[in-house]
């Protein structure tokens, strides 16, 4: 009976995060839990292990981490809050976000969304730095970097979400949920 939300940021966002704090992208202990390949990856396997580096490991990690819930749950079920929109738009994620745990946002203060996590770091954190926490990434992500992102993306049929934009398509979810647990590519599978 407990609520589920999904925290969604942009994963090119979330792989250069990875990459600038030397985080590893851990991706191929996923390929041992049997269960979840025969479900979900087994189209991506050999990609997978062939990721190159640190970015494109964070790449398959997030969409794995997307791509279950998504496929697991109906709308309504979990609720998809886009980290983008609590920048952009916080009244109104805040709200759809209360409106789904059944609470007012009577006394909630909005500026609490603009106080850095304890983990950010000063150096590299876009609250810290002042540059804009939505398109931040824009500037750190090489062309190439982005081609592929967008490209593994689409394998997982993710590109109907996140793109080359910094904003996310919440059709794109409620699209992937209502396709259910099966497995249809929007791609072409990895080779």
């Amino acid at each position: 009976g407990m609520p589920l939300v999904l925290l969604l940021r942009h994963p090119c966002a979330v792989a250069l995060s990875f990459v600038t704090h030397e985080y590893r992208g851990a991706v191929l202990p996923l390929l041992e839990r049997e269960k979840l390949v025969e479900d979900f990856l087994h189209p991506f396997v050999d990609a997978i292990r062939g990721a190159r580096d640190t970015f494109e490991r964070t790449m398959f990690l997030w969409c794995v981490e997307t791509l279950v819930p998504l496929r697991q749950f109906q709308p309504g079920e979990v609720h998809v809050v886009f980290f983008e929109n609590l920048v952009r738009q916080p009244e109104a994620e805040v709200a759809r976000l209360f409106a789904h745990l059944g609470k007012s946002t009577d006394h909630f203060d909005l500026e609490k969304l603009k106080v850095p996590s304890l983990t950010a770091r000063r150096a590299s954190s876009a609250v810290w730095t002042g540059a804009d926490p939505v398109d931040a990434w824009k500037d750190k992500v090489s062309p190439d970097q982005r081609r592929r992102a967008l490209e593994i993306l689409t394998w997982f049929g993710l590109d109907r979400i996140y793109s080359e934009e910094s904003m996310p398509r919440m059709e794109g979810v409620l699209e992937i949920m209502k396709s259910g647990p099966s497995l249809a590519l929007s791609g072409n599978a990895p080779r």
